[in-house]
């Protein structure tokens, strides 16, 4: 009956939910493709979905269900490419069929989402699941082989690297081209001189792409190929989430003469975008290139170093981009250059700061040091809570039963006589909500611009408060079995680490900085989407989605000893889906807009601010040891 159900739910029930609530939503934009283009996804994807699923019944001796898995693991046919060929497949089927029925809001929203539903079920389920139940020790795709195996690079090696470093770029860029500019954009030209043009630039600015795109034919070398790739994909993931969170275009006043390379010019421009200006992936990739053919070519640097910044120079010469494009661009090259020691150097001093657990006893109470992050956050969360409300009493009642809702949580789910004022995120925002929906009556405000104003502020809240979380030790990771991650060792005798889960010294995941990473994301979409004027409930839907899918994943490498597991899954996991159900639940609502307002912030509400931070800080950082009343202890 289990697996009947299992098949009902994923078979028909998914699919209808996501065609319907794909269809529930009008947005001002268009599907970017002929419903031919939409045909060919689906039947590339229903074709990825039967061989999978025939593979997986003929050699893997069992059905595709993960909560039934098969006996055996299959790592041959489609399964040597993808790990997830069904997911492949269904992503594929998702968007072709929105394509084909030209439905806009499933393709630009719902498509992608679930794509990203797809990513949470294998990071925060599946990978570990088949790790756990066939113990594979050497399980790797051929686009894995391509960068890591040891023999001479062949050329279906330098095709498969050529897909990996440039197909995501493509997706990224193109599909912000596709989308449209913004409804308020923002000009990276700072000042309305006319820019005149030296229309000759553009034969150095052209040859950018032949130079990138030769890289992979070029560089025999697998260590730099892979080392292109990853850099490749630091800059599509921080530039991409810059192109698409940010509103800024690139609009001159261009005094442009007549000829050939004039043509040129303008034909560039068709091509491209003035919203698809910051950071300009020319100097990005450019850099990229000039790199990794340095280290192959080391007689050659100087001058393809000089290359580079003319290519650089050419951008700002054709008026295709604005020094600042161009700085950002090159700054994105720096972090993508020197990923690797910049993410060790973030390991150190996220280790240290879950080390630094530190109290000041006055008389009867403790001030723990960690108190400053709950004080940032919820002043922080204040002053935007403000800036979009302008209501004090409304925000500190609200923030006080956030305070109370995540206590009582924590205390029921969590509580016990080594932890007894844990204070849950679930819990939180159950008491905000409660707050939110007395305070709209009884203010005669709309419920869905309180929430909304809320899923813009709560990501910041969140993310400063991890911080917390680091030092204190809650929600802290699990152990990791390899090198992948960001990692850290806990010896802190204070630290919940080693006094709860006694974890002294264990290589673990940095996990609440994992959470302080998916809040940014999802901070700067919210933040976009109030700025571009959407409905306060898809705000506030895309809030719940993004967090129950950044909590599903972080569940899976968090390490608490006191949680708890349901039906093979942590018991916040479930309530993670539960938040993407009631996510889309929001989005299919009908709202208005939240009211755009200015900032114009006063001293007082400063002083507000901050005496709400202190009220914070005094709940999550204060505490009487000697006490053993409910409440009373926090470490």
């Amino acid at each position: 009956m289990g697996k009947f159900l299992y098949a009902l739910i994923f078979t028909i029930g998914i699919p209808l939910l996501i065609w319907y609530w794909g269809s529930s939503v009008q947005i001002n934009r268009d599907v970017p493709f002929d419903e031919s283009i939409g045909i060919c996804f689906m039947v590339i994807g229903m074709l990825f979905i039967s061989i999978a699923m025939l593979q997986l019944f003929i050699q893997g001796k069992g059905l595709p269900m993960n909560a039934y898995p098969p006996k055996f693991l299959v790592n041959n046919g489609l399964y040597a490419w993808f790990k997830h060929p069904i997911y492949v497949g269904f992503v594929l089927l998702v968007f072709g069929f929105f394509i084909w029925q030209s439905i806009p809001f499933g393709f630009w929203y719902v498509s992608p989402i679930i794509a990203l539903c797809c990513l949470a079920l294998v990071y925060g389920f599946e990978n570990a699941h088949i790790q756990k139940i066939y113990q594979p020790t050497n399980y790797h795709t051929n686009f894995y082989k391509a960068l890591f195996d040891s023999d001479k690079v062949t050329v279906s090696n330098r095709i498969l690297i050529a897909l990996m470093a440039f197909v995501p770029w493509l997706i990224v860029y193109e599909g912000a081209i596709y989308f449209g500019p913004s409804n308020q954009p923002i000009n990276t030209y700072l000042t309305p001189k006319s820019v005149k043009v030296f229309p000759a630039f553009i034969i150095l600015y052209s040859l950018v792409y032949p130079f990138v795109a030769m890289v992979p034919v070029l560089v025999s070398n697998r260590m730099l190929l892979r080392k292109f790739v990853f850099m490749s994909w630091i800059g599509t993931i921080i530039g991409g989430l810059i192109l698409w969170a940010f509103p800024f275009v690139a609009v001159a006043d261009v005094t442009t003469p007549d000829g050939f390379f004039a043509d040129w010019i303008r034909f560039e421009k068709q091509v491209d975008a003035v919203w698809a200006c910051l950071p300009s992936f020319h100097v990005f990739w450019v850099f990229t290139a000039y790199y990794i053919y340095g280290l192959k070519y080391k007689g050659a640097r100087n001058f393809l170093l000089v290359y580079a910044w003319l290519a650089t120079i050419a951008c700002w010469f054709t008026a295709m981009h604005a020094v600042f494009d161009l700085a950002v661009g090159y700054l994105l090259y720096l972090v993508a250059r020197n990923y690797d020691y910049l993410w060790k150097r973030l390991s150190i001093l996220v280790e240290k700061l879950a080390n630094s657990w530190n109290a000041t006893q006055v008389g009867s109470f403790r001030i723990m040091h960690h108190a400053v992050f709950p004080f940032l956050a919820a002043s922080t969360g204040y002053l935007i809570l403000f800036s979009i409300l302008h209501d004090h009493g409304l925000i500190i009642i609200t923030g006080c039963a956030t305070l109370a809702g995540g206590a009582i949580w924590g205390r029921w789910i969590e509580g016990s006589t080594a932890l007894q004022r844990p204070f849950g995120y679930f819990g939180a925002i159950l008491g905000g909500a409660v707050a939110l929906v007395i305070m709209a009556s009884y203010k005669q405000i709309s419920v869905f611009d309180l929430m909304a104003a809320i899923s813009i502020a709560a990501p910041a809240i969140v993310a400063i408060g991890r911080l917390r979380c680091v030092s204190q030790g809650c929600c802290h990771g699990c152990e990791a079995h390899n090198n992948n991650g960001l990692l850290i060792r806990v010896t802190h005798p204070q630290s919940r680490v080693v006094k709860i889960s006694g974890m002294h010294g264990v290589i673990i995941h940095a996990t609440p900085f994992y959470s302080l990473m998916m809040q940014i994301l999802i901070l700067a979409f919210t933040s976009r989407m109030y700025y571009e004027g959407c409905s306060s409930s898809l705000i506030t839907g895309t809030y719940f989605i993004l967090s129950g899918i950044g909590r599903f994943i972080e569940e899976n490498y968090r390490g608490e000893s006191q949680t708890k597991y349901w039906n093979g899954l942590r018991i916040y996991q479930w309530f993670a889906i539960v938040f993407v159900l009631i996510g889309i639940g929001f989005t299919m609502m009908n709202s208005s807009s939240l009211p755009q307002t200015n900032m114009n912030l006063q001293i007082k509400d400063v002083i507000f601010a901050c005496m709400f931070g202190l009220i914070t800080a005094f709940a999550m950082g204060v505490d009487f040891p000697q006490s053993k009343k409910p409440f009373s202890r926090l470490a």
